[in-house]
């Protein structure tokens, strides 16, 4: 159903009930983790808001195998999104002008199945769709010739593929990632056929016109998010995170806890080599602990106990490359004595790496970027949580008192 086509509902609506419901229809046709549905709840409400905010997060839904339900998942969405368009192979031009003239919620299905054409085509718009204010320029059809065209294609997008490594790390610092499994045999889902979303659509839509001027008002306000996230994953979660404000407490600790799950849920597709370099070697030096390491010491621990054996086609990595990779993060081999071998050997002081760990790395230590206070997600046999609100969260509490006076 069309948004022009959908009429609010007829008298006001609670957004806790909202959601539950939301979530409850998840729960019986979708195998995936708990937190997980709060959140397909809260992006579900996003798509019926997101002109508000500055930051619209991509979905993706990956998998290592097929059979894990993520068309499944995809079709859920469509039935509860607003102003679904739902898509197969397709074309830059078309996605461009729909997203202008529509601006609807992109379900977009078996992405790696596409066409290369095809699949840069969609990135271009999953890429420049993520901030709002930001049109990407094309040349359009005019008369008998071409001219240039602004094309606005700021929205929700949901995209299902095996495997996130197929989108570019452009697209994957923008998204948040379900990485779906397949469900044990001894669970079973309600399948999914003619499931009506008309109510819960004309509700949440009802919900956003009620409440629009707060929303507003509230998505201009930097809200709190935890320290562990980079600032590119606190804007993708921004928007989720000020509409839970608006249901209570209990939500904004799911949305919370959520965020601290799935804030690097596409790394482990999508790591660079220079990243799965500073991970191995931080490693290797903390088991070690010594001062200094030989470029020998580090390549042969590297390739015969790190994985990196099958680097460039199987034949190891070498000092040469290990050098050039360290050099992007301002790391440089030296002439270093080693006493207890009588010699001086190429090689690297420990507390060299230091600030590229720092940097780059998440704390091996969750609990050193924290905030002083954290959101346990402990809950009752109800699903509600078991410990009182924090302190961090009133912060929001706060915004969302001051808006709503």
């Amino acid at each position: 159903m069309k948004r022009e086509e959908l009429k609010p509902w007829d008298q006001p609506v609670e957004l806790q009930a909202i959601l539950d419901e939301l979530v409850a229809s998840n729960r019986r046709y979708i195998y995936q983790p708990e937190s997980w549905a709060y959140v397909d709840a809260m992006y579900v409400l996003l798509t019926y808001c997101y002109v508000h905010f500055e930051y619209c997060p991509i979905i993706l839904i990956t998998s290592p195998i097929y059979g894990c339900g993520k068309t499944r998942k995809l079709d859920w969405y469509e039935v509860y999104c607003n102003n679904p368009e739902m898509l197969g192979n397709t074309t830059q031009s078309y996605l461009f002008r729909t997203a202008e003239v529509r601006h609807p919620t992109f379900l977009i299905d078996e992405f790696d199945s596409q066409p290369m054409e095809s699949r840069l085509a969609i990135m271009n718009v999953l890429n420049n769709g993520y901030q709002r204010g930001k049109p990407v320029a094309r040349t359009d059809q005019a008369g008998t010739g071409l001219a240039p065209k602004t094309f606005d294609t700021y929205g929700p997008k949901v995209v299902a593929c095996i495997n996130a490594d197929k989108f570019n790390a452009t697209t994957t610092s923008r998204s948040i990632n379900f990485r779906m499994q397949r469900k044990p045999r001894s669970i079973t889902v309600e399948r999914l056929r003619k499931l009506d979303g008309t109510e819960l659509k004309r509700k949440c839509l009802r919900w956003c016109e009620d409440n629009e001027e707060r929303i507003k008002q509230l998505a201009t306000t930097r809200i709190k998010l935890p320290d562990e996230m980079s600032d590119r994953q606190q804007d993708t979660w921004e928007s989720l995170a000020t509409l839970s404000t608006f249901a209570g407490s209990t939500w904004e600790n799911r949305i919370w806890n959520a965020a601290l799950e799935l804030h690097n849920s596409c790394k482990d597709d999508t790591i660079s080599w220079g990243e799965r370099l500073l991970l191995d070697l931080r490693e290797y030096l903390s088991e070690t602990d010594n001062d200094r390491y030989s470029s020998e010491e580090l390549i042969t621990h590297l390739n015969n106990n790190a994985g990196w054996g099958d680097y460039a086609y199987n034949k190891g990595i070498s000092k040469h490359k290990l050098s050039n990779l360290l050099r992007d993060f301002d790391i440089h081999p030296e002439v270093i004595h080693f006493p207890e071998k009588g010699e001086k050997l190429r090689g690297y002081y420990a507390s060299g790496f230091d600030t590229a760990f720092r940097r780059y790395l998440e704390p091996l230590d969750p609990d050193e970027n924290r905030n002083s206070v954290t959101q346990p997600d402990n809950t009752d046999l109800n699903g509600e949580p078991t410990v009182t609100q924090t302190v961090t969260l009133s912060d929001n509490e706060r915004h969302i008192k001051a808006v709503s006076q």
